[in-house]
């Protein structure tokens, strides 16, 4: 939006004399309003949805809809003039160079007709220097309005899928209970091009230990190896998998994240507390305990934190996040501290030797809650340093000393067990944790191709820019490869002049390129997949496990490889 003084104001009175456009300019006010009015119903859902720093970001998004809708239901109801008087009033504001503040009632207008009318009049008849730098400011405001409403949609997503337990608990249940075996009775409707297919060894793992019987695992892996080929690298397990998750199959970050998840619940399971063993029967937890995929202790769910996600930020907000509610924050931080210092065989006296290396009485508490990252692989978010010193005490004398560390450390005596009750998860909230930070390091990835794309400084991309920003993201791109993504992008969007940035975001998200964050995420350390021949060995060493000189030459050690004790 341009800036002007009062004789650069002229043309836009004398443009808006004519009744008739004020009339109009009403009108579309009015259609403004029904269309906010409807925007502001939606912003009210994904509020209710949200929590922390987005729920206050869409709060105020929902107060300012709602005030813009009160002001246009005031120009409705006194003169035309009362418009004129406004537009003055706030390109005046304008001329203070304040225009976020200017036009801040007006941010989410887009499609006013008399306003693009007084746009197109200031920039033809100013050219400036001053002029062209205000439209770039609206210009670049409104860009940010489109890059929030994409972040918000991915968030909004992955919270209205996963927000509850329900979905989770069905998502165990179904993974459980039905997969396994109700895939086998789709295995043709799905395959119908008899397509080949490939297994993960924790698929074989699983019907082997869900079947029991040597007979049964056979039966399974006759009837699925009758569906395979040679050279395929997917898995009807995927596919399955991936559609109970809500994902689309043919993009390569969901289907890792549905091997994944796959694997955790399978890890999982290993550790969790078995039902004789679980001692809340009489307040009615066992129950509660099936319907939440089981528990398992924080002490036993750590590690496997620890050996599938190789980032030390992501493991320690996983870790933080577990928290149980009937735990508060003070004691939790303490509890994590403790396991850190377990794990790293560490005790109190050589942490702070570590870090106390002038030997001091005391030390600074910034000192000691800093150095949980380096020597315990413990990084607490700033916000918990607060949470810190009001568990260690220090908050009026901004220091700690050894022994009041190790008093604070181990004052509650029901923490100092090692598995206590209080100290559990579920699988379902496991899950949850995961898929959140997994929609979370998507909006960051996603917020990366937006500044790609700014980098070009143009409003469309052409191949040639498409592609030199495809080798920035991904150096081994290829040019065909890259051509086809660009062809992708402009069908995608149905314009095809160049890419628009919402363009290049949508083909570059669609097809899994550019998540650099996601890279960081998690390891998997399944096999690639099983092939016909190997399916049909390990059928016969499962049938012929009991007596192991039957099995053939060469597969002697496909049991300890494939299968896990």
């Amino acid at each position: 939006m341009g800036l002007c003084s009062s004789s650069q104001a002229e043309p836009i009175f004398s443009m808006l004399k004519d009744i008739q456009e004020i009339k109009s300019a009403i009108s579309q006010l009015e259609d403004l309003k029904q269309d906010l009015k409807s925007k502001y119903s939606n912003l009210q859902t994904i509020y209710s949805k949200q929590s922390g720093r987005d729920l206050r970001r869409t709060k105020i998004v929902v107060v300012e809809t709602h005030h813009t809708i009160t002001e246009f239901t005031k120009v409705k109801r006194v003169n035309y003039h009362y418009i004129v008087k406004k537009i003055s009033k706030y390109y005046k504001k304008a001329e203070s160079k304040d225009i976020r503040n200017a036009f801040n009632r007006f941010k989410n207008i887009k499609k006013i007709k008399f306003i693009q009318n007084v746009e197109l009049s200031i920039e033809k008849e100013e050219e400036s220097k001053e002029n062209f730098e205000a439209v770039e400011k609206v210009k670049k405001e409104s860009s940010r309005v489109m890059e929030m409403n994409v972040l918000a949609k991915i968030s909004s997503s992955g919270k209205e899928k996963y927000d509850l337990n329900m979905p989770i608990v069905h998502l165990v249940h179904m993974f459980e209970d039905f997969i396994f075996v109700k895939y086998l009775e789709d295995i043709r409707a799905i395959e119908r091009k008899e397509e080949p297919v490939s297994m993960p060894e924790f698929f074989i793992e699983y019907l082997f230990k869900r079947n029991g019987t040597l007979s049964k695992v056979k039966k399974i892996l006759n009837q699925t190896a009758l569906n395979f080929e040679r050279h395929q690298e997917k898995s009807i397990l995927l596919q399955v998998f991936s559609s109970l998750l809500q994902f689309k199959t043919h993009d390569p970050i969901s289907r890792h994240l549905a091997l994944f998840l796959t694997r955790i619940m399978l890890e999982f399971d290993k550790v969790k507390i078995r039902p004789k063993i679980f001692t809340f029967e009489s307040t009615g937890k066992k129950q509660k305990n099936a319907l939440e995929g089981g528990y398992a202790y924080l002490r036993n769910i750590f590690p496997l934190l620890f050996k599938f996600f190789p980032s030390r930020k992501i493991r320690s907000l996983m870790m933080i996040l577990l928290r149980p509610k009937q735990v508060n924050k003070e004691d939790y931080v303490k509890f994590l501290i403790r396991y850190s210092l377990e794990r790293e065989t560490n005790s109190v006296d050589s942490f702070f030797e570590s870090i106390n290396l002038q030997n001091l009485k005391s030390l600074n508490f910034l000192q000691v809650f800093s150095s949980l990252k380096e020597k315990l692989n413990l990084s607490l978010p700033p916000e918990y340093l607060i949470i810190f010193c009001s568990a260690f005490d220090c908050l009026s004398t901004d220091t700690i000393t050894k022994s009041s560390f190790a008093h604070h450390l181990m004052q509650n005596p029901q923490e100092k067990r090692l598995q206590n009750e209080d100290l559990i998860v579920s699988k379902c909230m496991l899950l949850k944790v995961i898929i959140e930070i997994y929609k979370t390091l998507e909006i960051k990835s996603t917020t990366y191709l937006f500044k790609i794309f700014d980098n070009h400084n143009s409003e469309k991309m052409t191949f040639i820019p498409f592609f030199a920003s495809l080798k920035e993201i991904q150096l081994d791109v290829s040019e065909i490869k890259a051509r086809e993504l660009y062809e992708e992008g402009l069908k995608i969007q149905n314009e095809f002049s160049g890419l628009s940035k919402e363009g290049f975001v949508s083909v570059l998200t669609k097809f899994g390129i550019g998540h650099r964050s996601l890279k960081y995420f998690c390891v998997s350390d399944y096999k690639p997949g099983f092939h016909l021949k190997q399916l049909e060995s390990i059928s016969a060493l499962l049938c012929h496990k009991k007596n192991k000189s039957t099995i053939p030459e060469g597969y002697h050690n496909i049991e300890q490889e494939y299968i896990l004790n």
